[in-house]
């Protein structure tokens, strides 16, 4: 009877399975995924290369990143790496300068409302 009366031991609270698993080079599937899509496999260890797909792959999924390569397509001027990552940025300036003129129309309705 004293087995049946002793607490359980505590199961552990962590997630059995990463969320975004890793390589031993510090590698994202996602990035590994991206830099193969590019056939950029090479580039591995290139700092540049790999800024940039972080950079593009915090903001993008597979899915959404190949449908913009498909969009941005590639002219021989600019790598297609280049493209997307020069197409995230301004993405990203877009959305802040749409963010601020909201703010500056607002303000603006404020004043108008105050008279």
């Amino acid at each position: 009877m004293e087995i049946l009366n002793q607490p359980l031991p505590e199961q552990s609270k962590e997630p059995i399975g990463n969320p975004d698993p890793k390589t031993e080079a510090g590698l994202t599937l996602k990035h590994a995924e991206f830099l193969s899509h590019l056939d950029l496999k090479d580039k591995l260890f290139d700092d540049v290369v790999m800024n940039k797909i972080s950079f593009i792959a915090d903001r993008i999924d597979i899915d959404k990143f190949r449908d913009l390569a498909l969009k941005v397509g590639n002219d021989g001027m600019m790598s297609k790496l280049d493209k997307i990552y020069t197409y995230m940025q301004l993405s990203d300036e877009y959305t802040k300068l749409e963010e601020r003129q909201s703010l500056i129309k607002e303000t603006l309705n404020q004043y108008e409302r105050s008279n």
